[in-house]
């Protein structure tokens, strides 16, 4: 949790301060180190803060791909807080409800850092995102299908997140990986669209750190429907 912490807070330090477009000539320097992205698809580079002399090809702008990204994944961030909330009560296997209890966590912060993105930029906050700063588990139940989640790719469906509502041991342990390793595809496949569109450095900073810890916990995920 220390490494989640550490950076989320080296995020926050680079996160844009204004709504106001700014000349990439006039970016601050941050106080830590960034990753850069140089093309769509490319792995970041680590720049340090003294080696910093201006983003290339990323600015202190924000578009509207931007404030989408943030705030969709706010939902799909909620709805895996709700999967994984469902886990101690129903999963049989305790890796299992060692490692939810990681991405709850994980995701929980994550949502708090998205929301404050928003914030800052006097955009809509999403009920979700309230209901975890209030210490409440999101839950579909509640608020439907808004942020339209059919059109978010891995978001799953009433009629799964029902049945694995409605199970328990085995069945709950299987119905949950598949569901997550698709929901963090859909993960991985907006923050790969934010990363090839989106102008904010700390969007493309989150987006890079969603995609890798995400790939990382899909694998992790395979592996642990491999051993039911």
């Amino acid at each position: 949790m220390s490494l989640i912490a550490a950076a989320l807070a080296g995020l926050m330090a680079v996160s844009a301060c204004s709504p106001e477009a700014q000349d990439s000539e006039d970016s601050p320097t941050p106080s830590s180190a960034v990753l850069m992205p140089e093309n769509p698809g490319d792995e970041a580079e680590r720049v340090e803060p003294e080696d910093y002399d201006g983003a290339q090809g990323v600015t202190d702008e924000w578009n509207d791909l931007d404030a989408e990204y943030m705030t969709m994944m706010i939902a799909h961030h909620a709805q895996a807080m709700e999967m994984t909330g469902l886990v101690p009560d129903r999963a049989d296997s305790e890796q299992l409800k060692t490692f939810a209890e990681r991405m709850h966590l994980a995701q929980k912060g994550e949502i708090g850092y998205m929301a404050d993105w928003l914030e800052e930029r006097e955009l809509p906050v999403p009920q979700e995102a309230r209901d975890v700063a209030e210490g409440r588990t999101p839950s579909q139940e509640d608020h439907g299908h808004g942020h339209d989640h059919a059109t978010m790719p891995g978001m799953l469906s009433t009629e799964e997140m029902t049945a694995l509502r409605q199970t328990e041991g085995e069945e709950f342990d299987m119905l949950f990986l598949e569901g997550m390793i698709a929901h963090h595809e859909g993960a991985l496949e907006m923050s790969e669209g934010v990363q090839a569109e989106g102008y904010d450095l700390a969007t493309q900073e989150l987006a890079e750190h969603v995609h890798s810890d995400q790939t990382a916990e899909i694998s992790r995920l395979k592996q642990l429907l491999d051993e039911l």
